[in-house]
């Protein structure tokens, strides 16, 4: 028996141990909800989008028509549901925040994780179907509908592939929202922030996360391709001393991330400088073999801002020697 076989085992094992001994405690409650579907499918969301009104008395809604630009991504069978928050009674969400947690260590350890992923499956399925009590199905029915997914549609997707689609667009649009839920994460990073942009059939998720310390020790780029229900790996970095402080990072994160320009993708990566609104920003652009090719090294500041939203920087491109030697890397996992 390999490894991810025995650590499957025992965990079925230790799982149905907790959740008979936690779920028996919760009998009394009669927990149950409501099995709901997508609000809309694509076709309607299709529909209320082309008719968005216009004239002098329509008051725009930029958020609603930033998803409209997504909604070929957003609206399709086997999509996330938010079936965990009909999950009212606190002893569930508990459960379900432990067996969850329990799953998300399994994962992150798992040398095969499609395969752990595929097993998970099978033991949420039938324990939704033949669990003991309405709670350990509803619970086992949160943990599919949310986090592991009825089906999984996982393209293997080439770099040749992604050049092909970056030479026929010509822009990159962002999702504004940030209620972008209906993909399913991989499970041992399920608290990250999304952050959306598209490019033609590509959907590209820039991600973060942080220890108890307070320090990054998590920053990726997914990739989806139109059709996929799950995302997976595509650019991983290592990030400078500077950027791996929870407060630097947040500061620099509004304004770094993805950009598309005359059929190159590229990543900008703001580093703080001494002075607040002032950064030194090298510029990286995806190379046919896969690796990426510093390009560009800008100075961008603005004194005058308040918020980061407000802040409209003054960019200054700098002699590239500058960008170099800053403790960067940004690695494809993509193949060829």
């Amino acid at each position: 028996m390999n490894l991810d076989k025995f650590i499957l085992k025992s965990y079925l094992n230790n799982m149905a141990k907790r959740i008979m001994i936690l779920s028996s405690l919760m009998l009394l409650l009669g927990v149950s909800f409501a099995r709901t579907d997508p609000e809309l499918s694509y076709d309607e969301a299709k529909k209320i989008c082309a008719e968005i009104p216009t004239g002098i008395y329509y008051e725009h809604d930029a958020e609603f028509e930033s998803n409209c630009n997504f909604i070929q991504f957003n609206h399709f069978k086997g999509r996330r549901l938010d079936t965990s928050s009909s999950l009212v009674a606190k002893p569930d969400r508990e459960l379900l925040e432990k067996i969850l947690w329990i799953s998300s260590e399994l994962y992150g350890a798992s040398r095969n994780k499609e395969y752990t992923l595929k097993q998970f499956q099978e033991i949420f399925s039938s324990c939704e179907q033949k669990g003991k009590t309405e709670t350990i199905k509803n619970i086992c029915w949160a943990m599919l509908d949310d986090w592991i997914g009825r089906k999984i549609v996982k393209s293997k997707i080439t770099l040749g592939e992604l050049f092909k689609v970056l030479q026929q667009e010509k822009k990159i649009k962002h999702r504004i929202d940030s209620d972008t839920w209906e993909h399913f994460v991989p499970l041992d990073h399920w608290q990250v922030s999304p952050s959306e942009s598209s490019i033609g059939d590509f959907l590209f998720w820039q991600v973060h996360d942080w220890n108890w310390n307070g320090k990054i020790n998590y920053h990726q780029l997914w990739i989806l391709k139109l059709g996929d229900t799950h995302w997976q790996p595509f650019v991983s970095f290592t990030l400078p001393p500077q950027l791996q402080d929870q407060k630097n990072y947040q500061e620099a994160f509004f304004f770094w991330g993805i950009a598309f320009s005359n059929h190159k993708l590229q990543y900008f990566l703001p580093i703080p400088m001494n002075q607040i609104h002032h950064y030194l920003v090298p510029q990286y652009k995806l190379q046919k073999e896969g690796t990426w090719k510093l390009k560009g090294c800008w100075e961008w500041r603005d004194d005058t801002c308040g918020t980061y939203q407000d802040c409209k920087l003054k960019k200054k491109q700098l002699p590239l020697k500058q960008c170099e030697n800053l403790w960067i890397m940004l690695t494809t996992t993509l193949s060829k």
